[in-house]
């Protein structure tokens, strides 16, 4: 929350600001130092993922140092760990449902096509040339003090190698890869089909051929890793910290709603002191956390159809608010930036102006540099210098104080509200009862209200309040008034009413996800488990461009 500014003078500055979107903005006293901004991203949602990734390996290690599992599962115990590694168990239960049945998918197509390209490869080898080799073999072996030992050193080290066996295992399993590389480019979800495929296909390459005879379990060295490895991520993901896209989705958006009160009060400042400026850097910065925490709404919301989870709302009524909740995004990005294109059309006025002063100094005499551009530079220098006067300026003042009563009054009514959803958002998937469930939705029922009249009621006062301001600009004939080497005044009214159009806009989007939500309160009472309502969507889910993990892109408006 901010805290209230002191000032002066009726309408100067504040003497102290601690919203951070200004530039003066005070900075908040620190006891330590901070992380860096790439290390500084911890939460506890991702200290939870972390210690179940973490305890997932933790499990596969220990399996490597127990000696009869070591023995049991292989001395490719190791490659478990690095299936973890990855694909960790950091997502949605389904999500690593996905992930356990592709990597027992690509174990099972590896070694199937394995057994059958042994089958091929031992056809192709003449039975005579075979029983010669072994002849031989078996004299060499008679003459040691181990005959086994030495013939099963003999095989591994190549000495049953055949061409045509050879030849047969390279063609086959050559194709198998270029198969599995094809499958991934056809349905990109299936990656870990194909990374699994080409390792179990390693066995088939370079030990398979060396074995005189078939084989069938020659795979299970790499193949029981893998589906042990997958068989722990399931059930670290099952039983630490269950996640589901609906509860992950509803966190989204509330992510997404708690950034955007404290702006919201940095908007209310600016309406009161006008002279303020915002911080480019920090209004970029917020429209980026909020676009990037939407894209990742994106594949959630694909996957509700399918999913499966326990609470208070289904898949079918968390899409709803799909759009209505695309609209408030798209609505409050919209009002951020404006402030932004604000400040840096001011920046631009002042660098324009700092320009002009240095080519009056510099007017006699013939130090100036041509840039790249100039004439561009120059008519951009022009059109600032001109639209900066003191009429001007006046109105736009003018214009923005007529906002200030109404707008804070409609700002105020616009935080209580993202409130309420994000309270509703916070309960929805909750596993307990809520014994105050009738009058928080009595409560969010009465701020929706609130909401709608101090929308009317700030439209109401600058529907009558811009008018009067605009009359200044046009003269009797309705015509623009204008002064000779200037533009035109009607310019000044062009920021308070953008602001009104943006400022009316986002209590618009706002209610309509209130009333959704609303809604959902009084119909959805129980708790309950919500099954899949749309298996048909995993079809479509998979086929899907999108990795995976997807990321997918906003909406266009």
């Amino acid at each position: 929350m901010v805290q209230p500014p002191q000032t002066d003078t009726e309408g100067g500055t504040p003497d102290g600001i601690h919203n951070p979107y200004f530039v003066d903005a005070t900075k908040p006293s620190s006891t330590g130092k901070k992380l860096p901004s790439w290390l500084d991203h911890f939460n506890a949602k991702g200290i939870k993922r972390l210690f179940k990734c973490s305890l997932a390996v933790w499990l596969m290690t220990l399996l490597m140092l127990i000696e009869p599992t070591l023995i049991a599962i292989g001395r490719a115990t190791f490659l478990g760990g690095i299936i973890l590694f990855i694909a960790p168990p950091a997502g949605i239960v389904f999500t690593e449902l996905i992930i356990t049945i592709t990597v027992l998918l690509g174990c099972a197509l590896s070694w199937a096509w394995g057994v059958i390209t042994m089958k091929a490869a031992v056809a192709t080898w003449p039975q005579a040339d075979k029983q010669a080799r072994f002849a031989t073999l078996q004299q060499e072996a008679a003459n040691t003090t181990n005959p086994l030992q030495y013939a099963k050193l003999q095989i591994l080290n190549g000495y049953m190698l055949d061409t045509n066996v050879t030849i047969t295992y390279f063609c086959m399993m050559g194709l198998f890869v270029y198969f599995m590389a094809r499958l991934r480019v056809a349905f990109p979800k299936l990656i870990l089909v194909q990374v699994v495929a080409s390792i179990v296909t390693v066995i088939y390459l370079n030990a398979a051929p060396l074995l005189p005879t078939f084989d069938g379990t020659v795979a299970k060295v790499i193949v029981i890793p893998c589906s042990v490895a997958a068989g722990i991520g399931l059930v670290c993901n099952i039983l630490v910290f269950p996640t589901s896209s609906t509860s992950e989705a509803l966190d989204g958006m509330r992510d997404i709603l708690a950034l955007m009160p404290e702006f919201l009060d940095a908007c209310v400042l600016g309406l009161k002191h006008p002279a303020l400026d915002m911080s480019e850097a920090k209004l970029t910065g917020l429209q980026t956390k909020v676009l990037s925490t939407y894209k990742l709404l994106g594949p959630l919301f694909r996957l509700l159809p399918i999913d499966l989870s326990v609470g208070r709302w289904g898949s079918d009524d968390l899409s709803t608010l799909n759009e209505p909740f695309r609209r408030l995004t798209m609505n409050f990005i919209a009002l951020t930036d404006l402030y932004r294109q604000n400040q840096v059309r001011k920046e631009t006025s002042i660098d324009a102006l700092n320009r002009t002063r240095a080519g009056n100094g510099e007017s006699n005499s013939d130090q100036r540099t041509v840039e790249l551009g100039q004439h561009h530079i120059d008519r951009a220098v022009d059109f600032h210098v001109r639209s900066n006067y003191p009429s001007r300026n006046i109105l736009i003042k003018e214009c923005i104080q007529s906002l200030v009563n109404p707008g804070q009054h409609l700002i105020e009514a616009c935080k209580e509200s993202l409130q309420a959803i994000s309270e509703t958002l916070n309960q929805a998937h909750a596993l307990r009862k809520n014994p105050g469930r009738l009058d928080m939705q009595q409560r969010h029922a009465a701020v929706r209200s609130k909401l709608y009249e101090q929308r009317d009621i700030f439209m109401t006062s600058t529907s009558r309040s811009l008018p009067e301001i605009s009359r200044k600009v046009f003269d009797e004939d309705g015509l623009l008034r204008g002064e000779t080497g200037i533009i035109s005044s009607f310019t000044g009214l062009m920021p308070g009413i953008l602001l009104q159009e943006h400022l009316s806009r986002l209590p618009d989007a706002i209610a309509q996800v209130l009333t959704r939500i609303v809604q959902l309160e009084g119909m959805r009472i129980k708790i309950r488990v919500w099954f899949p309502s749309r298996l048909i969507a995993l079809l479509r889910w998979i086929g899907h461009e999108a990795s995976l993990h997807p990321k997918c892109q906003t909406q266009d408006a």
